[in-house]
Order: structure tokens, then C-alpha cells, then sequence
């Protein structure tokens, strides 16, 4: 099927209905335009019909994309992050799922546990000895609008779609309140849904070039963290081609990211740590990320001790997710799947130690204490027992019945049991989304 055929079908409007009520109208936090979900289903016949039909003909614009800064500490600047109108938040997804249906076969979709699986079986090998580990300088910011478009277009004619993609990049990313409405130059986005994919096919020839040199070395790359294994003999040469390769795309190495060794010296790379385990070399986890997520941890018994340990099944549930983290929308999320590649088991039995010790400190009850799960247990179901664990939740598999529980119990709202079938499960869908954004901020950071 022709992109331009994929296109059409994916911006019919059945097709965008059918992306709002599947995967945005549980996500609907407002743009800068300030509309939030029942304002935009008051109208949603009206909106359909707009996004169909102008991107279709390639007149679509999208409204300025709402300011969010987040913190990446105190010597750092803010990550600016860009928020869509619910109206463009549709229409990016789907634009995203044509994008990645039509590169698919030319960009790397790999997860990070999947890199880090490859990265094992590379080291394990023994070819190489010496690593040399970059990242990109300002990275997203940095990208060219041409050079990027010149890349789509190698795939896509269709002006229209071209449109689309173009005026995704080149609308400003804003302040509430603001009249500042100036043109993006350069940069793509971040936050908005094809952010990845965009940055995927702009190195997607970089990727190409250095893939194809495993007898030299072994490449690499998540977002803009890369990662080259070689001998040393091949360091400054890979070193000089990596630069070079870079440059041709306006991208600069990040001088104080940059780090070459000895394979033996260890390393940091997608928040894992390479290093001595017991006389063995392996993968673990980076101290950072430890003390981070001990203090997550940590806040949970807060909040519980707090509220004088009244709300004991909402304390339950949402260490219990800590430990386990869970399945949503067919994705996996939680601490223990993000470091699933560890080797390092010794992290995991201090975990349960910690949870213990927090248990004594906070003198939560021995009958409660029954009801925590464990790290080692939650490890053992990812790595063996995945697709028939009962063990990790599946939000996805909870009927109705286990949907309310959890919004009365746990989510405090009130009524529940007043509620249509239908609204039941958008407020589930839009709370358990909620909680699971605080648990994607325990492996944020990974750089």
C-alpha cells in the first residue's frame, strides 16, 4: 500500500473517532486553548470533520502547543515540553502511526531492554574491549527543519501530508498567558507524539552506516545516547567517523558526556551500569538510580503515615505498583521492567530489606505487612512467568467490578457506584494514567 493510500485511510473520520475514544480521551489535559474533554465532546462531531478533512487537503494548523518546563536540577536548565490542543493531540497520533507504518522498515524501534539484551550478548563475545560512549548536544532542539523534511520526502510526495508534518514543526511552543507567537525555526517539539519517530528517521542514515559495520564494531544508539563497543585500535578512527557522520548533520558531541575505556573500567549507559558483580562483570543499576528510587519508596510510607494509616488499601495498592509495576494498554510499566536486564540480583533483596525497614519505622501493622509484595517475586514473574502471572496486575484484563473497587478505594472517588459503565472506565483509564506517570518519573533521567 502507497503512504499516500496509508494516509487516507488513517485521516477517514471513523478513523480519528475511533483515536480519540481508544487512546486520548483518558489523556485529555487541555492546550493552550484551554478546552478540556466534555468542552471537546460537546463539539467533537464538528472537530472529526476539521481534522479529517484539512489534513486531508493540507490545510490544517495546529493551535500553539502549551508551554511545560521540567526540572533537570538546580545547576541544568528546564526541559521545555510542548502540550497540544486535545484537537492536535488526535491528530499527532495518527500522524505518528502513519509516520512509523511508512519508515518502518528504515528506523530503529528497538526498546531500551532489547538494546540492553544486545548489548550483553556484544560484550559477551569477547571480540571487543574498549567502548567510546556520546551523547548528542541538544539534541532535539538542534535538529533542521530541511534536512529533516528532505528525509520524509525521500519516502512521501504528497504535499498535503508533507503539510502536516511541516506545520507540526514550525508551531511555537509557548507560555499561558502569551501573545508570543513566532515560527519554529529549528528543533522538533518535545512531547508531542512524533517526536521520536521524527528523531528516529533524522539519524535513521547514521544508524544505517554504523550498523552496518559489526565486523569493525558494534553500534549503539537510543534517542541520543550512543554507545559504540571496538577494540582499541579502532577508537579514533570510529571516534573521527562518529564526529564527522555528526557534523553532516549540524549535530555536535557533547564534550562533557563524551567517555572511551577499557571495557574492564565499566560504564553507564540507559540508566544501567556495567561493572565487577561479584568478581563477574554485568549489568546493574546506577547508584543515582537507586537513591531515586528508594526515595520514591520512601514518600509512599510518608504519605501513609501522614494520613494517621487510614487509608491502608491505598497504601497497599500503590506500593504494591511500585514493586510490580503493571500492564496498561498493552505496555509495560514499573521500575523492575525497565531493569529487567539486570544481573545484578543482590538490588533486588535490598529492596525487600528496605521495605521491611521502612515497614519498622513507620510500624505498619503485621497483617498489612502480609499484603506487600516482593521485588525478588516480581523479578522471578517478569523474567519466567510473564504472559500467566496473576502476580504483576494487568490493568487491561479488571473488569468493571475490580474498576470500581479501585476508583473508590484507592482514588477516592466518591459515588462511584452511581456511575454508567462507560464513565466507570474513562475515569479509571484516566486515573490509572495519572499514577502511571509517577511511576515513569522513577527511571526518568536515564542519560
Amino acid at each position: 500500500m502507497s503512504a499516500s493510500a496509508i494516509f487516507n485511510r488513517k485521516f477517514t473520520e471513523k478513523s480519528v473517532r475511533k483515536c480519540y475514544f481508544n487512546k486520548i480521551k483518558h489523556k485529555c489535559s487541555p492546550g493552550i486553548d484551554r478546552i478540556n474533554r466534555l468542552s471537546f465532546e460537546n463539539r467533537i462531531d464538528e472537530y472529526i470533520k476539521v481534522i479529517s478533512n484539512k489534513a486531508l487537503n493540507g490545510t490544517y494548523k495546529y493551535i500553539p502547543y502549551k508551554e511545560k518546563l521540567i526540572s533537570k536540577g538546580a545547576s541544568r536548565p528546564p526541559r521545555q515540553i510542548s502540550v497540544p490542543a486535545i484537537r492536535d493531540k488526535i491528530t499527532l497520533s495518527l500522524l505518528n502511526d502513519f509516520l512509523s507504518k511508512v519508515f518502518e522498515n528504515e528506523v530503529n524501534h528497538k526498546i531500551i531492554q532489547t538494546t540492553v539484551d544486545e548489548l550483553k550478548s556484544s560484550i559477551d563475545s569477547g571480540i571487543y574491549d574498549h567502548f567510546i560512549k556520546v551523547d548528542i548536544t541538544e539534541f532535539f532542539p538542534s535538529i533542521r527543519h530541511d534536512v529533516l523534511l528532505k528525509k520524509i520526502k525521500g519516502k512521501i510526495r504528497k504535499k498535503s501530508i508533507i503539510n502536516l508534518v511541516e506545520e507540526a514543526l514550525i508551531t511555537p511552543t509557548i507560555p499561558f498567558p502569551s501573545k508570543n507567537t513566532h515560527q519554529n525555526i529549528k528543533g522538533i517539539p518535545q512531547g508531542i507524539a512524533i517526536a521520536s519517530i521524527l528523531a528516529n528517521i533524522y539519524l535513521s542514515n547514521l544508524d544505517n552506516y554504523f550498523s552496518h559495520k559489526a565486523n569493525e564494531y558494534k553500534y549503539f544508539r537510543y534517542v541520543d545516547d550512543i554507545l559504540i563497543l571496538c577494540k582499541k585500535s579502532n577508537i579514533t578512527v570510529v571516534k573521527d567517523d562518529l564526529i564527522k557522520s555528526l557534523k553532516e548533520l549540524h549535530l555536535e558531541i557533547s564534550p562533557t558526556k563524551y567517555k572511551e575505556g577499557k571495557l574492564t573500567e565499566g560504564f553507564t549507559y540507559l540508566g544501567y551500569s556495567y561493572k565487577n558483580i561479584q568478581n563477574r562483570y554485568g549489568f546493574s543499576v546506577r547508584d543515582e538510580s537507586i537513591k531515586k528510587f528508594e526515595e520514591s519508596l520512601i514518600k509512599v510510607f510518608s504519605e501513609y503515615k501522614f494520613l494517621n494509616k487510614t487509608k491502608t488499601d491505598k497504601f497497599i495498592w500503590k506500593l504494591n505498583k511500585k514493586i510490580t509495576g503493571c500492564i496498561f494498554e498493552k505496555k509495560k510499566y514499573g521500575w523492575l521492567f525497565f531493569y529487567s536486564q539486570i544481573d545484578d540480583k543482590k538490588i533486588l533483596y535490598h529492596f525487600d530489606w528496605f521495605v521491611r525497614k521502612l515497614c519498622k519505622q513507620v510500624k505498619v501493622d503485621p497483617n498489612v505487612r502480609k499484603r506487600i509484595k516482593r521485588f525478588v517475586r516480581t523479578f522471578h514473574e517478569i523474567i519466567y512467568n510473564l504472559k500467566n502471572t496473576k502476580y504483576i496486575p494487568n490493568f487491561d484484563e479488571m473488569d468493571i467490578k475490580e474498576q470500581r473497587a479501585i476508583l473508590r478505594n484507592v482514588f477516592d472517588i466518591r459515588d462511584v457506584k452511581n456511575l454508567k459503565k462507560e464513565e466507570v472506565e474513562i475515569q479509571f483509564k484516566k486515573s490509572v494514567f495519572k499514577f502511571i506517570k509517577e511511576l515513569e518519573k522513577d527511571v526518568q533521567d536515564i542519560s
